[in-house]
């Protein structure tokens, strides 16, 4: 037993791959079991313990890493604001019997471009840093099956699993669970240049967006990288009115960056972002599988 305070949600993300026709990363058929990817607090873990869990060493050095740093890996992501009451208030309402969604449906992020930098669960998240929607395997985020486990106390385990195959080769460095099943809008900025994403200004400036089909065109809030801006878009020019929205700090950000749209209710397609959880990139060629599991322990 975990030696943890009352009441903590405890998140345990793990994986395993199959994979497909293409022999790129294994023979075809070929399972990877790469067991426990990420954890809330993998500190509470004796490195022995943690090598165990681990199916692969890049992973479990990430979170040896997390543990001697006492540093969060998953997280339930906390309310933003007075309007977006994020995972921790979906919880509250389910619990209280007020409202709240089942969050079951998973995306997928690629994260940084590189693929490879863990990116911080922050309390001002909305959404993943760059979530995956350009892949002809898919049309909609993953459904979860959710079943209640038992991990010290009877039934007090929520447990999501779902499997995204592949349409194309992915990097995926990040996940979490949602409480709609659409995608969000969402486009990229191929070029950065002025003062529109240099992370000197708190409004101000336009760019061009890559596209604007499914694009809202009122202001909206969007998740680029781990800031969270509030844009307009008409047509294909994108306004820039906010920086730095819902907590989160202006930053430079890069050729190519994603705009992900969290509605500034924190509802709409993009819906309730309940927790997430960033690892080591998870290399996927196209018709391969992922199957991830994700479990929220109360303890």
């Amino acid at each position: 037993m975990l030696d943890t305070t009352q009441g903590q949600r405890l998140i345990a993300l793990t994986a395993k791959v199959i994979r497909g026709e293409s022999g790129i990363h294994g023979a075809p058929g070929t399972i990877e079991h790469l067991g426990l990817i990420d954890h809330t607090w993998p500190a509470h873990f004796t490195e022995h313990a943690l090598r165990i869990m681990c199916g692969v060493e890049e992973n479990f050095e990430r979170l040896r890493q997390l543990g001697r740093d006492r540093l969060p890996g998953a997280v339930v992501i906390t309310t933003g604001s007075s309007t977006i009451i994020a995972g921790k208030g979906n919880l509250g309402a389910l619990a209280a019997g007020t409202g709240g969604t089942v969050a079951k449906y998973i995306g997928f992020g690629q994260g940084t471009a590189a693929g490879g930098t863990r990116v911080t669960a922050l309390t001002s998240d909305l959404g993943l840093c760059s979530e995956i929607v350009v892949n002809s395997g898919q049309t909609q985020r993953v459904t979860g099956t959710v079943t209640n486990t038992t991990t010290t106390n009877d039934q007090d385990t929520k447990q999501t699993v779902g499997t995204i195959t592949a349409g194309q080769s992915l990097a995926i460095v990040e996940a979490g669970l949602f409480t709609t099943v659409a995608w969000p809008g969402q486009f990229s900025v191929a070029t950065v240049s002025g003062t529109f994403l240099s992370g000197t200004t708190t409004s101000g400036g336009t760019a061009t967006a890559s596209t604007s089909s499914g694009i809202p065109t009122a202001a909206t809030n969007y998740q680029v990288d781990q800031e969270i801006i509030t844009c307009s878009l008409s047509g294909t020019t994108v306004t820039c009115t906010a920086r730095g929205v819902n907590g989160s700090t202006a930053a430079s950000h890069s050729n190519g960056c994603v705009f992900n749209v969290a509605a500034p209710s924190g509802t709409g397609a993009g819906g309730y972002l309940e927790c997430k959880g960033d690892f080591a990139v998870i290399s996927l060629a196209s018709t391969d599988t992922l199957q991830l599991t994700a479990t929220e322990q109360l303890t």
